[in-house]
């Protein structure tokens, strides 16, 4: 049996033009049509929050807290402290 590829798949809906004018996204179109306008939406890979699991409860960090803690880990490194 062949290997097969897994691929991770960004904007993977393709829009296209009816013939009323109006649009439709179709998964898996194709994009070889004539009717093929362009890819739905855009790809965001900001993460604003991270969950983690403490224990016994979820816990989430928040953006600004990420922020805060690379810059006091940035002065740790500066000032010569191992992290």
């Amino acid at each position: 049996m062949p290997a097969t590829a897994l691929k991770v798949v960004f904007n993977s809906r393709p829009v296209f033009a009816l013939d009323n004018g109006g649009e439709e996204s179709k998964m898996y179109g194709d994009c070889s049509q004539d009717s093929f306008l362009r890819f739905e939406g855009t790809v965001d890979h900001t993460i604003d929050m991270i969950y983690t699991w403490d224990s016994d409860r979820l816990s989430k960090i928040n953006k600004q807290e990420l922020i805060n803690w690379n810059a006091q880990a940035d002065e740790l490194v500066r000032s010569g402290v191992d992290v």
